[in-house]
């Protein structure tokens, strides 16, 4: 039994008894060997080769950017053929593998499917496997320039994808090629939240991949990169904040793969995307880099980031095959880091199923993207999403006979040829509503799979699921993707009757869970003959009122909805026939009102240069525990070496009237000259915008700044140094206790003007070193307080401290003695301040310290001058002779001054307080 259905079986046990209503290093040397996790080390670690040359021919700036890449993601040293480093440190697989001119003159691979529809190739440069998805990738086949990327200087102006020659149109067979690569790519990522499209994006982001599938000679002659290869694509980059503008395209060279044939072009298309999400190649521990597959037939298997181009299921693979290199990648993983899985199209169990769309005739009929590429008939289909997905469909028999074929995505452009290259291999049952199954499919020889079977009348139900191939072998890990259900069935006697209760009701009224949300419950409905569906319907309210469509479950949590809001519901059922309960009578509920405020902390963080003590997850209390990053030094020769750093931390928030970043932030360092900016980032890194400089030294130092508009969702809070001298290389670090960011959730608008100035500043000395500070708050609206300091009153003001909000009162400490120091507080929001109110006063004078006394003794050592001194009134001294000084730091009370000289002379002693040139002794005067 597939385990998917093993497990599944132990869900639907419940059900049925409801009442009928990184790495395996090998050591087999160097073709073996397997890098990642911040190795290797040392260029000196690499096997010689082109890479390590090239690696060791860079500046030092660039070297440390490629080797920090090399050890962000894991490969194998046969890779290292592949590999290649750009000037810059930029880290790119140049594909050397090109389609085998024998294998791509097979003569089965070359039958054309049948005529495609008109319409869907007229659209072959609108199309998308997912609309309104977070990330894209957009298959670019009619040419595109690009100028001063990572690929080069100057301007490369890629070639459209052409077949006969003329460059500016597309016959039908380019079109169907075009629509039938994009198909094949957008079931490669099937299970990922990724639009595949074919339509040009209105702008590009850090989230949309670029596949350029052009010729390895540009418009002007000119070569394009790395040309001698299928393919060429930086690793690692997809989600970087400059992968759009310096990274991409992603290049792949249809010239170069069987003169521009689908199944290699599709292929290699999806191997380039996948350097970009950070996968490295599928070889083996003898030394092969591209992995060829194993099996024959209509089940041989090939992994995607292997060689791929010959066979007929192609997958992503976590090193499952012989001899495999790379038994530490998990491409699923690795890919789900960087897109996310989709939720599950289907429900699970015989409860949640989805109903199959039967006709009145008994056929089960489903379009697939050859026909219906905008998707607009979505019945009888889905995708299977992961290793223990299962989908359940219910339907309504007749006696006669159940014939149903579920298809993989080759179900589109099909021919009864190899080279499918679609994911899923099928496995599906026939169930009863008592959860028997009446028949089963899992061919050996293919990856579909067809059900026939004679019912008696009732509810049935049909459940799908990806499996691996024993004869093969692979095993069901990425056995993921499309599928299509097609077939005919006994059509059911016509049913009349809704289900009951009728009018249906509620088991648990709507009621309020937060100031977003609603949540109720539906009485269950049984029905006489097929399962039941679920609608509830919101017929009043705010922000947000929507209904929950018909599903399976009887419980609905309203979401998205405004706060302090009332929102009315009802509800009603239907069988699978059509026939409709009467609603519910109407039921209502209040949101909460929200919270004053919400604080947010990071939920993750990006290391970009320097080094880092503790995680992000330190910033989220006021704790005395901080993260501190250091700089880091340059590369280059010493005298021109300078440090820097740069962090960044990533938060997800709420909406709100006001929103405030603050930072409990402090530098540390002797570096006088650093600073540190903190700036923020709305759209995903592309730009920043100021938000405050981090230049005390103060531990617990409190900024915080107002961002603009009042954003919210993703936000980038970003640090970088200020001083990058060359030839300075003192390291300062930043220490950050705690970071956050408040959304003001009153509901009140924000503020029309700036808060009164406060009154009524007094500056009063406190001691030789601290000066405290009294103020009057005159506003109700402020956010804030800003505290600044002068020297004369006019010129040189330095924020010293921002207060929150009701503040008073601030102490200023280690002042310099006996000095006055001016001041002045604000008041602040989001409109800014008014003005300020200001004050001076004057530290006291210092304690004096006690009278030092010192007296001196002379001797002569073989004729030679020595004075011996002694001291009293402080326990260290600089020692003085004639004007100049002789020692410093002595202690313990005494010292001797051997001067050595003879004859006659004349000496002058003093001794000051260590570090001291004004707190000294009386002199003394010693005559030989």
């Amino acid at each position: 039994m597939n385990n998917r259905f093993a497990r599944f079986l132990l869900s639907a046990i419940f059900f049925a008894s409801l009442p009928t209503a990184l790495l395996a290093q090998s050591d087999q040397g160097l073709k073996s060997r397997v890098y990642g996790l911040n190795q290797p080390a040392r260029v000196d670690d690499l096997p010689p080769g082109q890479m390590k040359r090239n690696l060791e021919a860079l500046p030092p700036q660039a070297r440390s950017k490629a080797m920090k890449w090399l050890q962000s993601f894991a490969f194998a040293a046969a890779d290292l053929n592949s590999l290649n480093v750009d000037s810059q440190g930029g880290i790119l697989y140049a594909d050397s593998l090109v389609v085998n001119s024998t294998e791509a003159a097979d003569p089965v691979s070359g039958t054309e499917p049948g005529v495609v529809p008109q319409e869907t190739l007229d659209d072959a440069f609108n199309l998308h496997s997912r609309p309104g998805a977070p990330n894209r990738v957009f298959i670019d086949f009619d040419g595109h320039a690009f100028t001063d990327t990572a690929w080069g200087s100057g301007t490369f102006d890629g070639k459209a994808y052409d077949l006969d020659g003329f460059p500016d149109t597309f016959n039908a067979t380019e079109r169907r090629r075009i629509v039938d690569i994009w198909h094949r790519v957008a079931e490669d990522l099937a299970p990922f939240n990724i639009d595949v499209t074919t339509e040009a994006p209105a702008s590009f982001d850090r989230y949309t991949g670029h596949i350029l599938v052009t010729h390895t000679v540009d418009k002007a002659g000119r070569a394009m990169p790395y040309n001698t290869g299928g393919g060429v694509a930086y690793v690692g980059v997809f989600g970087n904040s400059n992968y759009h503008t310096t990274y991409s395209p992603a290049l792949v060279y249809f010239n170069q793969l069987g003169g521009g044939n689908e199944t290699y072009v599709a292929e290699a298309s999806s191997h380039e995307f996948g350097h970009n999400l950070g996968l490295s190649h599928d070889g083996t521990n003898s030394g092969t880099e591209y992995y060829g597959g194993q099996g024959s037939g209509l089940v041989s298997w090939a992994p995607i980031m292997g060689n791929s181009y010959y066979n007929n299921v192609t997958q992503w693979s976590k090193g499952e095959y012989p001899d495999a290199n790379r038994t530490g990648q998990d491409d699923l993983a690795i890919i789900d880091g960087r897109l996310g899985y989709l939720g599950d199209d289907h429900g699970d169990t015989l409860a949640t199923a989805t109903w199959l769309d039967v006709a009145p005739d008994g056929s089960v009929v489903s379009s697939n993207p050859e026909q219906d590429p905008h998707n607009v008939l979505p019945e009888n289909k889905g995708v299977i999403g992961s290793s223990i997905d299962v989908d359940v469909f219910s339907f309504v028999a007749g006696a006669g006979t159940v014939d149903l074929v579920v298809t993989p995505a080759w179900d589109a452009f099909y021919r009864d040829t190899s080279r499918r290259g679609a994911n899923l291999d099928l496995d599906v049952e026939l169930r009863d509503n008592s959860n028997t199954v009446i028949a089963a499919s899992e061919p050996i020889n293919t990856t579909s799979a067809a059900i026939s079977a004679p019912v008696s009348p009732g509810t049935y139900y049909l459940l799908v699921t990806g499996t691996g191939n024993d004869q093969t072998p692979y095993s069901d890990y990425d056995s993921l993707g499309q599928y299509f259900i097609n077939g005919a069935l006994a059509a059911a006697a016509a049913d009349e009757t809704a289900p009951t209760p009728d009018p249906m009701g509620f088991a648990s009224a709507p009621t309020a869970i937060s100031d977003s949300e609603i949540s109720m419950t539906a009485l269950t409905a049984t029905d006489d003959i097929s399962t039941v569906q679920y609608r509830f319907n919101c017929l009043a309210g705010g922000q947000g009122c929507a209904g929950s469509g018909w599903q399976a479950g009887t419980s609905y949590t309203a979401s998205g909805l405004a706060a302090g809001s009332q929102y009315t519901f009802n509800v009603e059922a239907r069988d699978q026939a059509g026939n409709a309960t009467a609603p519910s009578g109407v039921a209502s509920a209040t949101t909460d009102q929200p919270p004053a405020f919400v604080d947010y902390t990071s939920v993750s963080e990006t290391q970009v240069s320097g080094s880092v003590s503790g995680t992000h997850t330190a910033t989220h209390t006021d704790n005395g525990s901080a993260q501190v990053i250091t700089e880091r030094e340059s590369g280059g020769k010493p005298a021109n070496r300078y440090t820097y750093l740069e962090h960044r931390w990533n938060f997800s928030i709420g909406n709100g009237a006001v929103v405030t970043v603050f930072a409990q932030a402090w530098k540390s360092g002797t570096n006088a000259s650093e600073s540190f900016d903190l700036e923020y980032s709305t759209n995903g890194g592309s730009s920043y915008a100021p938000l405050m400089n981090i230049s005390s030294g103060t531990v617990g130092n409190l900024q915080s700044a107002v961002l603009n508009g009042s954003p919210g969702g993703s936000i980038i809070i970003r640090a970088t140094d200020t001083h990058q001298q060359s030839g300075d290389r003192a390291k300062s670090s930043l220490h950050v206790d705690h970071l956050f960011i408040r959304v003001d959730n009153s509901g009140d608008p924000p503020p029309a003007n700036p808060p009164v100035t406060p009154s009524g500043l007094t500056a009063t000395a406190v001691s030789s070193s601290a000066i405290d500070l009294t103020w009057v708050d005159e506003s109700s609206d402020e956010i804030g307080f800003t505290v600044e300091r002068s020297p004369n009153g006019s010129t040189n003001w330095v924020e010293i401290a921002t207060l929150g909000a009701g503040t008073e009162s601030h102490g200023d400490v280690g002042l310099d003695a006996a000095t006055q120091y001016f001041y002045r507080v604000s008041a602040w929001n989001s409109n800014g301040s008014e003005g300020f109110t200001t004050a001076n006063a004057t530290t006291d004078e210092a304690d004096q310290p006690g009278a030092i006394v010192m007296t001196a003794n002379s001797y002569k050592s073989k004729g030679r001058h020595g004075v011996i001194i002694e001291w009293t009134g402080t326990p260290t001294v600089d020692v003085y002779r004639d004007g100049n000084l002789v020692a410093s730091g002595e202690g313990g009370g005494s010292y001797d001054d051997f001067i050595g000289e003879k004859g006659g002379a004349t000496y002058e002693h003093q001794v000051c307080a260590a570090g001291s040139q004004t707190n000294c002794s009386n002199v003394t005067t010693t005559i030989f």
